[in-house]
């Protein structure tokens, strides 16, 4: 059941310092709303903007001394530093801890027992992580979620209009004759920097919008994920499109504005298909609340209508966040690029590649009769390679065969927490 809706409404035109302070008047609400509470309350803090500005309004309007968690991950992009600084800045009591990732395996399976169904985002264990950490200490807790759908802050935001400029500048004929082909043919680049990897770009530009934005948001592309399945699971599925969703989204918009377009698709899908019920569900298994204050009905309706030069600025989103929370955070952390939550799948999945192999070619997986045994073990070959990133599907499919082990053991048992 949908209870609310983004309205259409755009944002009159307004300069980049009004923006900016009406965003912090808009947050203080937000927050000091989400602070009542008669349980001890605390803040998630990984060192980025979103959670700052969340920690650093929370801290003013705490009764007490306000609690903040983060949790760092051995080898990843780590911010326990970072969150350290901006902690001692808001005067927060801050705990950190270093999760240990070697059991990235036994993680994938847990995710049948958090979620009760195959839940795909790796995010889910450093967030498992951090609100196992919180509930050791408060029963509520802020998180800052919604700023990066809201305030264009993922990349993908920023190649979706670079893309859309190119489409405009070449014909739909033009871009299907020429970018295509040239596509297919372009070496796939895993582990090189996003602008040498000309065969994603390429083929994004070579569709139209809502295709090519799909295509963004696919964590295996079409062509892999078919090579994969069975012959069996390929009858099955035909006449299935997983891009139907995106494109009836995309079809319905009277605005036509690019980012707007693509910030409204992420509104209606990623944002209460993937990140709520991730946090929800892993602060539920420990018993924690997790509340969200940036995604206040009325910020979100007011921050996707803003136009997108607020937005964007040299190549950097969420520029009216930014400029809301120059007078909250440090200079050196509005200048970090974003990092959030992060552990190393892709390495974590190669030196455990016994486990990954003798997981996927189980017996409770190849029952399903869903994947092709030797294209299974070709894609776990080339991840161990080093010359693939395979990461993304290989995580997707250790979380089926938790879910397939679950059914097959005809029980969820309690997991430790």
């Amino acid at each position: 059941r949908c209870y609310w809706s983004l309205p259409a409404a755009k944002v009159p035109a307004i300069k980049a310092e009004e923006a900016g302070r009406v965003l912090r008047d808009k947050l203080e609400t937000a927050v000091s709303a989400r602070m009542i509470a008669e349980v001890p309350l605390g803040t998630f803090l990984s060192g980025g903007i979103d959670s700052g500005v969340v920690t650093a309004l929370a801290a003013r309007h705490s009764p007490s001394r306000l609690n903040s968690f983060t949790i760092g991950f051995p080898g990843a992009a780590d911010e326990r530093d970072a969150a350290a600084a901006m902690a001692a800045h808001c005067g927060a009591a801050h705990f950190t801890e270093t999760a240990n990732a070697k059991g990235i395996i036994a993680a994938a399976r847990d995710q049948a027992l958090i979620f009760g169904e195959p839940f795909g985002d790796h995010s889910s264990v450093p967030t498992l992580a951090v609100a196992r950490l919180a509930r050791r200490h408060v029963t509520v807790a802020l998180s800052g979620d919604g700023g990066d759908e809201i305030f264009a802050g993922y990349r993908r935001y920023q190649w979706h209009h670079i893309a859309e400029a190119a489409r405009r500048l070449l014909p739909r004929p033009l871009r299907r004759q020429i970018l295509a082909p040239i596509a297919r043919f372009y070496p796939k680049l895993d582990r090189a920097p996003r602008w040498l990897r000309a065969k994603n770009t390429l083929t994004e530009i070579s569709l139209d919008s809502a295709a090519g934005y799909y295509r963004t948001l696919c964590k295996t592309q079409d062509q892999q994920r078919r090579s994969l399945f069975s012959a069996d699971a390929k009858i099955s599925l035909d006449g299935h499109d997983p891009a139907a969703r995106i494109v009836s989204l995309f079809e319905q918009s009277d605005d036509h504005d690019p980012l707007r377009d693509a910030q409204r698709v992420d509104l209606a899908t990623y944002l209460p298909g993937d990140i709520l019920v991730k946090v929800d569900r892993t602060s539920m298994a420990v018993g924690l609340e997790v509340r969200c204050p940036i995604l206040d009905n009325e910020i979100v309706a007011w921050g996707v209508g803003l136009d997108g030069s607020l937005k964007f600025n040299s190549g950097m989103g969420k520029q009216v966040l930014r400029n809301a929370a120059s007078t909250l955070i440090p200079a050196e952390i509005l200048r970090r690029p974003k990092q959030g939550f992060a552990i190393s799948l892709a390495e974590e999945l190669r030196r455990d590649t016994a486990s990954v192999r003798q997981n996927l070619l189980s017996p409770v997986m190849l029952d399903q009769n869903l994947f092709e045994p030797a294209q299974l073990s070709r894609l776990i070959d080339e991840h161990q390679s080093g010359h693939f990133d395979h990461a993304q599907p290989l995580w997707l499919l250790l979380v089926l065969h938790g879910f397939f082990l679950s059914i097959s053991q005809a029980r969820l048992p309690a997991m430790a927490l």
